[in-house]
């Protein structure tokens, strides 16, 4: 009887550790992913990269002389603004909205469904001057809302279709 049970606990540590295949794929997958952030990274702190595989020396003064001009932290701190507003208005649009055709309006999931996809098949640069000629009024022209909602129409289908899958998973 022992030896069943420790057999059974053997193949359930065999379960639940991944295979090599799994781990060479994850390795794999992460080296590709990591490799340019950190070849980038390591450009903008080295000195000279032109003649050798690695830079000659490295140096944090480009990133001391960002921090030294003024409208860099306004940008920096702008960029950041817009971004989480953008989460938040995609939030809070998405949320309701899919709760809403999931539970009341049902019908109404094929078309949300094509809607979300509109800006994959769009090309950007017509979605934008569209979007500048549609609202070419104020309050919106030349303001950061503008380009909030831009940015909330490109972002909409990418928390769209986790949001919608969240539901139909249960």
């Amino acid at each position: 009887m022992n030896n069943k049970r420790e057999l059974s606990k053997k193949n359930d540590e065999k379960a639940r550790r991944p295979a090599a295949w799994q781990i060479i794929t994850i390795v794999i997958f992460l080296f590709y992913m990591l490799v340019p952030i950190l070849s980038t990274y390591l450009f903008s702190i080295a000195t000279r990269w032109d003649r050798s595989i690695l830079p000659e020396g490295y140096t944090l003064e480009y990133y001391q002389r960002a921090f030294q001009i003024s409208y860099f932290g306004t940008t920096l701190r702008n960029s950041f603004i817009l971004s989480i507003s953008t989460v938040i208005v995609i939030i809070l649009l998405i949320v309701p909205t899919v709760y809403w055709v999931e539970t009341r309006l049902t019908s109404a999931k094929p078309l949300l469904d094509v809607l979300m996809i509109l800006p994959f098949g769009i090309p950007m640069v017509v979605l934008a001057l569209s979007l500048v000629q549609i609202y070419n009024f104020r309050p919106i022209a030349r303001s950061p809302f503008l380009l909030m909602g831009a940015m909330v129409i490109y972002a909409m289908p990418f928390m769209y279709r986790p949001v919608a899958n969240a539901p139909a998973s249960h």
